[in-house]
């Protein structure tokens, strides 16, 4: 996620948080959220976002390199 993030991110700031929230006694969610001053996702698009091999917006995102493959590897992970 942040290296999505940051290679979306020409100018301005990447930011990772991190938190967790107890749920029962010996367990916790961990949550994870990145946020970035990038060049952002269209409505439309959003649900592309995971899918294997989609590359978003091609021809604005041309200079960046990527298979389309890292969200939808990350969705997976976690």
């Amino acid at each position: 996620m942040l290296t999505n993030a940051v290679k979306y991110t020409e100018k301005g700031k990447v930011t990772l948080i991190l938190g967790w929230e107890k749920i029962a006694a010996s367990t916790i969610n961990l949550k994870v959220a990145v946020q970035d001053t990038g060049i952002g996702i269209r409505e439309e698009d959003k649900e592309k976002l995971f899918v294997a091999f989609e590359r978003l917006e091609e021809e604005r995102n041309r200079t960046i390199e990527g298979t389309g493959l890292g969200m939808n590897i990350t969705q997976r992970l976690l």
